[in-house]
């Protein structure tokens, strides 16, 4: 980014690993960027509401290819996703917890299998 241009905040973030995100996502498309008040909030995350958090900057001539690349879901999610609908807002359930638990208090040996299932 050149003196010459007008920087332009395009996110405020008040995670600074979620900005650290942002920006690498942006740079991967060839936007250069820097994060404003990053350092100040790394050493005191509290300060995060009072500061406005953290701001992913660009150049105006950038801006909006930026906020539309960062308005797109990520390709990469480490979430797990619902089988049958794809969906990653979901809770996951461990069925067979409670029987397990209770053989154990009963017969000294668990019977029967723990085993994690997902819930939309």
């Amino acid at each position: 980014m050149n003196m010459t241009e007008q920087p332009t905040v395009v996110g405020t973030y008040s995670d600074v690993m979620a900005a650290h995100v942002a920006r690498a996502r942006l740079e991967a498309e060839g936007i250069r960027t820097f994060l404003l008040d990053e350092n100040l909030l790394t050493v005191n995350p509290l300060l995060a509401g009072a500061m406005g958090g953290v701001k992913l900057v660009v150049a105006a001539a950038d801006a909006d290819i930026a906020r539309e690349l960062l308005a797109r879901p990520s390709a990469v999610c480490d979430e797990p996703a619902c089988p049958a609908c794809g969906s990653h807002r979901i809770q996951m359930h461990h069925a067979g917890r409670r029987s397990a638990f209770l053989t154990i208090l009963l017969l000294g040996a668990p019977i029967g299998r723990a085993r994690a299932t997902a819930r939309c």
